[in-house]
């Protein structure tokens, strides 16, 4: 159930800076929006996003510590995404943009097969 005191972690990507973003906010959506601001240049993609405590935030930064490019950005790897699938559990929220609020453009799915194939392909981009 989706409370107005709940926190997600979200992954952000940015095609033109090749780089993926992990952070966390009451409303990734808004957040997404926001960094779209900052960003004329890219189309901004929220790939996933997963309901947790805000300290996994932390812990998954460390866990992608040599990925890291500055702050919360990171290298637009396949490992980065896998990581983001483990602690996720395989239970994360998809952002369905055809929805008016905030509450209907979340929807639970098991995301492990998208986020695989993004991965794979970026292996694949990037000869990993």
């Amino acid at each position: 159930m989706v409370t107005t005191d709940t926190t997600f972690i979200y992954l952000i990507h940015d095609p033109v800076g090749r780089a993926l973003k992990i952070g966390r906010s009451a409303n990734p959506i808004q957040r997404l929006a926001n960094l779209q601001t900052a960003h004329p240049r890219s189309n901004l993609k929220l790939l996933g996003m997963f309901a947790a405590k805000s300290y996994i935030e932390q812990d998954l930064h460390k866990e992608l510590e040599e990925f890291r490019l500055n702050g919360e950005w990171f290298e637009e790897a396949g490992e980065v995404i896998e990581t983001f699938l483990e602690f996720s559990r395989e239970i994360v929220m998809l952002v369905d943009y055809d929805c008016p609020t905030f509450e209907k453009k979340v929807r639970f799915e098991r995301l492990s097969d998208q986020l695989q194939s993004i991965a794979d392909d970026l292996k694949g981009m990037f000869n990993i």
